[in-house]
Formats: structure tokens, C-alpha cells, sequence
């Protein structure tokens, strides 16, 4: 069970480790941002918005090319739709 020679299981040996990803507007340091190009709280703000808006239709159209996706690979084979219904019928 244990490949290395005199391992024994120990909560010594445990560790729990937790990692955070962020991704899209998440990523940006709008406060440094506001520093280097001078933004107003309200130009800031619109800013914020701006990239969320972007982030939400960026997830929209990937979940809309996922549905498409699989709604093309459902009904790709028409035979293989019919299957159970062949495997159904009695032959005499």
C-alpha cells in the first residue's frame, strides 16, 4: 500500500493547502490604476463597471458556445437516438 520503505501514515506528514485563482476584472489593482492614469472616484467606479459588464458577457457567450456545442453533439447521429427503441422490439 505504502511504495516507500518504513512510511508510516502520521498527521505529521498532512498538510492542507489552499489556493486562490481570481481571473478577469478580479486580476486588476484598479487602485494603482487610479493612480497612473488619474481617475476620478466616479471614473474609477465606471471603470470597475465597465470591466464587470465585460467579464459577464465574456462568460455569456462562452456559455452559449458550450450549449451549442453539445446541443450539435446530441443530435449528431440519428441512428444512435433510435437505439434503444431497436434494442426494445421482439423478434419471433
Amino acid at each position: 500500500m505504502f511504495p516507500f520503505v518504513g512510511y508510516k501514515p502520521d498527521a505529521r506528514y498532512s498538510r492542507v493547502v489552499d489556493i486562490d485563482f481570481e481571473i478577469g476584472s478580479e486580476t486588476i489593482d484598479y487602485e494603482k490604476l487610479a493612480e497612473t492614469e488619474k481617475l476620478k472616484p466616479m471614473e474609477l467606479a465606471l471603470r470597475k463597471l465597465e470591466d464587470m459588464v465585460k467579464d459577464i458577457l465574456e462568460n455569456m457567450e462562452h456559455l452559449q458556445s458550450r450549449e451549442e456545442r453539445m446541443r450539435n453533439t446530441n443530435g449528431k447521429d440519428p441512428d444512435t437516438s433510435w437505439m434503444p427503441f431497436n434494442q426494445m422490439e421482439r423478434k419471433e
